[in-house]
């Protein structure tokens, strides 16, 4: 009985390693695919990352295409703008030129008049 027991026991014993060694198998297959299920996250969150990094990149390109292109055209705007300043301000300075060139010459024709009185005056009084 004894030695049937302790056949038992061992057979039992046998088994529970068995089971043991099964279940430890089962536990390291989990962890194994975990393991792998967890890279192959990592991978697709960098792939997501890396994509989304592009797109950024890309976004950022065209909008600094787009400000150096509106920094060009603010730029030519600004130039036209100077220019438009400084023809107006030429043009004032051409009509203030005529203006004044206009006066000198209306007080110019004015004193040659005063001039051709005075001296047909001089005559009349002279012949007087």
């Amino acid at each position: 009985i004894v030695e049937q027991e302790h056949r038992e026991w061992t057979k039992l014993m046998e088994d529970f390693e068995n089971m043991f060694a099964v279940i430890e198998e089962m536990v390291s297959e989990r962890e194994e695919r975990e393991e792998q299920e967890k890279i192959e996250r990592e991978e697709e969150a960098q792939r997501l990352l890396d994509d989304a990094a592009t797109q950024i990149q890309r976004t950022l390109r065209g909008w600094l295409c787009r400000t150096k292109l509106l920094r060009q055209l603010t730029e030519r705007a600004r130039a036209q703008t100077e220019y438009d300043v400084d023809s107006r301000i030429f043009r004032q300075h051409m009509v203030m030129l005529a203006l004044d060139t206009q006066r000198v010459l209306m007080e110019d024709d004015f004193a040659q008049s005063a001039n051709r009185r005075n001296a047909a005056d001089e005559r009349e009084a002279q012949w007087k």
